[in-house]
């Protein structure tokens, strides 16, 4: 392999790992953010602590607790945080590398084999940003559950996933 290539490839994972998105880094386990609408038409917000059996705990964004009894609620919204821009890097740096190692290795020039790799990864980069983009706008899409009025076994399971997106999940 010439030393250019070595150079570029280096270059390019060097710089890869500055993109690598925030959730790899090691944090603590949080619970889902949560909008709740209760039947009176007033809403509470904040962090999903616990699921007990006849309730939610809540942190506010103000480190209030709050508990909330499940038969006062007519909804639940998992506000999700936006993933477009981890979706947008995470793509443009895939495209990027994989568009500029392919545009060096095709171009049967040497003089402009550099110019052509930062075309391609450009390129490339770009549009597969984009398609990124898309993914991770998707992907933080907030999610509204209807609780009043549902089955006995859709509550079951509704009940089940704010357990697992809680922060303690098994409370007595």
């Amino acid at each position: 392999m010439k030393t250019e290539a070595k150079k570029l490839i280096a270059t390019t994972l060097i710089l890869s790992l500055f993109g690598l998105p925030g959730t790899l880094l090691a944090q603590g386990r949080r619970g889902a953010n949560l909008v709740i609408t209760l039947k009176d038409s007033s809403q509470i917000g904040g962090e999903l602590i616990a699921v007990k059996p006849d309730s939610l705990v809540l942190v506010s964004p103000v480190g209030k607790d709050e508990s909330v009894n499940i038969n006062e609620i007519r909804s639940i919204t998992f506000a999700r945080r936006s993933k477009a821009g981890s979706g947008f890097l995470i793509g443009f740096l895939a495209g990027a590398i994989g568009g500029g190692v392919v545009a060096y290795k095709t171009n049967p020039d040497d003089t402009y084999k550099t110019l052509g790799a930062a075309a391609g990864a450009v390129l490339f980069g770009g549009l597969a940003g984009l398609i990124g983009l898309g993914i991770g706008s998707a992907a933080g899409k907030d999610e509204t559950v209807q609780v009043e009025g549902i089955s006995d076994q859709a509550m079951d399971k509704v009940m089940a996933d704010l357990r697992k997106a809680a922060r303690i999940r098994s409370v007595p």
